[in-house]
């Protein structure tokens, strides 16, 4: 008996002792382990550095060591404190930094009470800096940086860190993703992975991302219980369950209505989603085509794609800025692949984070040093590789673009003509576009010689015009090739409208009552019409096909200072070939040229894959006019030289300067 009341008095003892223990515990523990679970996979990581490099989350504590990554983290999520860290570039750079200065830095993180990232020092919160224009919102991220460099993981650590924001808000929300984005219930969203082909999907980003899964702590927690949770779900009114599988392209988290996949570049398996993030895999990759598998039909169509989550964020909420957001970091091809074209508009685009880096300047495992052997091989391939620098053509007609350009350029040069598009309706009500000359300069001090280059349809007309000049040099006197106007237009796809031909013939008409028109040329076989036309204006014209050693004479001209051309506009360096202006396209033409191994072409390898890219016609025609006027004069020693006896013929006789003849035009209807 008085071992059962010994027996009962220890019961009663515990039971009182757990009792006093509820009462002294805090609410929250006496939740069941489901709502402590909840609980837990509801609250964020501080911020993107800490579940990159923290055991408990990502479990990726390298990026310290890598600073370059760490830098491209820090700044794109914009975790750096404005008011408690130092704004000196230098300081601000995080490259050959400790990671004692890192880890020293005050970064923003998640602040339960403001609902948002806020600095734990000054206590001010995301919202107040953006508003005071101290920290920015970037939706895009651009990277172009070399092979080797560990731009993929950087992406793949990204793309971790979306996943788990995305989980904490779905789970946080009664009605899930659907309910906080405000969207209808059951609404599907994906994360998507995507690359060039198949198995560039297979091999890269997408790999890494889901190893970096596999690493996660964090991570590997979730899905263990999300899996709880799909075990214990009970289905009402026979709704089909829902369910949480990993295949080999896709990860599917049926609880959230969530999917992360890897897809390849045809825009038209991508279209129509609703996308919280998309991560493209070496866009620089991609073709450089018109098709919907080319570069700007598949960022095109992941962009619309993006769009409602992006209105959604800027509209309702500064807390998750990046949600919607597009990465891209890639290595470059050409410098006219995707993101090379996308890195030099990067600086007026306000949403997007870019970066341009060398091998050796994102990994510090790699020095300049260690690609000596790559260089010596292959100088302009180990620049493209690794120095993250693609030469403008594989084997370029102009290696040195910056010099050509500055012994090129007149800067006080200005168009001695203006071109004016407009739409043309013929008598059958069809439209073509043409352009019309305006606002000429009266010039007589000597011939002007113009070349078109006649495409209808796909290609651009083209036209240049040019005259020469006299100039003293510590050699002697040497003629100088002077740009007087260069022209293009564009055949239109949408609607179709071919050029209209016969607006050269009234330009021509319009500017002989301005300047004395020597000669016109055309490159062109089907000018035929255009000729006979000018020439019923008794301006001498004929077609004259342009050669590979008129393309190495202009730019050996131009190395002896015999060439002086009109400046490019000064936003052209930032926008596409379609719109660029004439002058600005004709360098653009030029740095892009090829030569063939044996020298007898010169040719642009890509031109006829994309309307208004990747052409030579202006360059053609700035070319071919700077022959004319080089081929003017008549040395005086060989005056009766077949070549010089032709010329006179072709353009009566005057004499200019004292080192040899310019022969004009005589005397034509207009009293010229």
């Amino acid at each position: 008996m008085a071992q059962k009341q010994d027996s009962l008095g220890g019961f009663l003892s515990g039971l009182e002792g757990r009792l006093v223990q509820q009462i002294q515990t805090p609410a929250a523990d006496l939740m069941t382990r489901q709502d402590v679970d909840s609980l837990y996979f509801q609250t964020p990581a501080p911020n993107a550095i800490e579940w990159a490099v923290k055991e408990e989350f990502g479990n990726v504590p390298t990026v310290y060591k890598h600073q370059r990554q760490y830098q491209i983290i820090r700044d794109f999520f914009q975790l750096r404190c404005p008011l408690c860290n130092s704004q000196r570039q230098e300081d601000k750079d995080c490259w050959g930094k400790s990671r004692d200065y890192l880890e020293s830095e005050n970064l923003l993180v998640w602040n339960k009470a403001a609902g948002e990232d806020a600095c734990p020092s000054c206590k001010t919160t995301r919202s107040e800096f953006a508003k005071d224009g101290l920290l920015s919102t970037y939706d895009t991220m651009l990277v172009v940086a070399g092979m080797r460099s560990g731009k993929t993981a950087t992406a793949a650590i990204i793309g971790t860190y979306v996943e788990h924001r995305v989980i904490t808000i779905g789970h946080s929300v009664t009605g899930g993703l659907a309910r906080y984005f405000d969207q209808l219930p059951k609404q599907p969203f994906e994360i998507t992975f995507i690359a060039s082909t198949d198995v560039q999907s297979a091999d890269t980003v997408w790999t890494q991302y889901t190893n970096l899964r596999q690493n996660s702590t964090w991570i590997q927690k979730y899905i263990k219980w999300v899996k709880r949770l799909e075990l214990e779900q009970q289905t009402q009114n026979g709704s089909k369950p829902w369910a949480y599988e990993e295949m080999q392209k896709s990860i599917s988290n049926g609880f959230l209505n969530l999917k992360m996949n890897s897809l390849n570049s045809n825009s038209g398996g991508i279209a129509g989603r609703t996308r919280l993030a998309a991560f493209i895999d070496e866009l620089s990759r991609f073709e450089n085509t018109e098709s919907r598998r080319g570069a700007d039909e598949a960022y095109r169509v992941l962009e619309n794609s993006l769009r409602t989550i992006r209105s959604f964020t800027k509209e309702h909420s500064i807390a998750t800025p990046w949600l919607g957001t597009m990465v891209s970091i890639t290595s470059p091809i050409s410098d006219d692949d995707k993101a090379m074209r996308l890195l030099k508009k990067a600086p007026s685009i306000k949403s997007m984070y870019y970066g341009h880096y060398a091998t050796w300047e994102f990994n510090p495992e790699h020095s300049r040093s260690s690609f000596d052997d790559a260089f010596e091989a292959d100088p302009l391939g180990a620049m493209r590789d690794f120095g993250a620098r693609p030469p403008l053509a594989a084997s370029p007609l102009i290696p040195e673009p910056e010099r050509f350009r500055e012994l090129a350029i007149q800067k006080d040069l200005k168009p001695s003509v203006q071109f004016k598009k407009y739409v043309h309706t013929d008598r059958t009500m069809r439209e073509y576009v043409a352009a019309t000359a305006e606002n000429a300069k009266l010039v007589r001090d000597s011939e002007r010689y113009i070349c078109f280059d006649a495409g209808s349809s796909f290609d651009q007309f083209a036209g240049a015009c040019a005259h020469g000049e006299w100039v003293q040099t510590p050699g002697g006197r040497q003629l100088v090739t002077v740009y007087d106007w260069v022209f293009r237009l564009l055949p239109e796809h949408k609607p179709r409208r071919d050029v209209w031909f016969d607006f050269v013939v009234q330009s021509i008409g319009y500017m002989s009552k301005y300047a004395r028109l020597a000669r016109v040329e055309f490159d062109r076989w089907q000018s035929t019409y255009l000729i006979q036309q000018i020439r019923d204006q008794g301006i001498m014209c004929e077609m004259k096909s342009t050669d590979a050693d008129q393309f190495s004479k202009f730019v050996n001209d131009v190395n002896y200072s015999r060439v002086r051309m009109l400046p490019p506009f000064p936003t052209d360096a930032q926008t596409e070939p379609p719109l660029m202006s004439p002058q600005g396209l004709a360098f653009y033409e030029l740095e892009h040229l090829e030569r063939s191994p044996d020298l007898k072409k010169v040719f642009n390898p890509h031109k006829g894959e994309r309307r208004g890219w990747d052409s030579d016609d202006v360059a053609t025609v700035v070319v071919h006019v700077n022959d004319m006027v080089q081929s003017s004069v008549v040395e005086i020693n060989n005056s009766n030289g077949p070549s010089n006896r032709l010329r006179r013929e072709q353009v009566g006789g005057h004499t200019w300067g004292d080192t040899g003849k310019v022969f004009h035009l005589p005397i034509n209807r207009r009293g010229w």
